[in-house]
């Protein structure tokens, strides 16, 4: 009866398809440990994977606010917020991120994503540039950098990140 264990079956469950009994897993967990703020974070993606949005955030929250250092349950609350078409909160989240955790790739690959989806192109481009500066191999920074430099003009950088991308 050890919280880890739960919040570790909880992950098998969740990559094997079986989201409600997931969820369970955490909840098990969470019911040994009531501060175990990953599994809160883990319990939050699969309600918000069953369609149980509000408790979804509810758990995100929970998490950051029992480990501010874990990233991984602030940057889901952010996901969730531009999810739930709150770009700005999402924005204000990945900013103090950034500002903790400059270094964090995915935390400016995904504020790059908001500031495209507000149409802030040249922003959304220094952000992607941030993540490829913190993580060469972002793929996924890599291609959206492609995107936005596609609608910058830039077909020749475009083209080329691309390519960086499919390495």
């Amino acid at each position: 009866e050890q919280p880890r264990l739960w919040n570790e079956h909880g992950v098998a469950m969740h990559q094997a398809g079986s989201v409600p009994a997931a969820a369970e897993s955490y909840r098990r967990a969470l019911r040994l440990d009531p501060r175990h703020a990953l599994a809160y974070n883990n319990l939050g993606v699969a309600l918000d994977d069953l369609g149980d949005h509000s408790a979804a955030r509810e758990a995100f929250v929970r998490a950051s606010e029992i480990d501010p250092s874990l990233i991984v349950a602030r940057l889901n609350l952010a996901r969730w917020l531009a999810g739930q078409r709150d770009p700005l909160a999402a924005l204000t989240l990945l900013r103090e991120l950034v500002a903790f955790h400059p270094r964090d790739a995915e935390s400016w690959q995904i504020m790059g994503t908001v500031l495209q989806a507000l149409d802030r192109t040249e922003d959304a481009r220094d952000a992607f540039l941030r993540a490829i500066e913190c993580r060469p191999s972002h793929a996924q920074a890599r291609f959206a950098l492609a995107v936005v430099l596609e609608k910058l003009g830039d077909h020749d950088a475009a083209a080329r990140e691309t390519q960086q991308a499919l390495k």
